[in-house]
């Protein structure tokens, strides 16, 4: 992920403003909720630094 975040400014940008809001002992609940989600906000994400054009 660094080497990534490194070399491209969008997802360094994205990387700062994500990585305070990373709970790393989510609830139950929470994870469901994560897991259900990431499909969508993975393909935001790839859209947002334009790797599907």
């Amino acid at each position: 992920m660094f080497i990534l975040v490194e070399t491209n400014p969008a997802l360094a940008n994205m990387w700062q403003a994500v990585r305070p809001t990373i709970n790393s002992n989510p609830t139950p609940e929470e994870q469901a909720d994560i897991e259900q989600r990431a499909p969508q906000r993975s393909s935001e994400i790839i859209d947002d630094i334009n790797l599907n054009n």
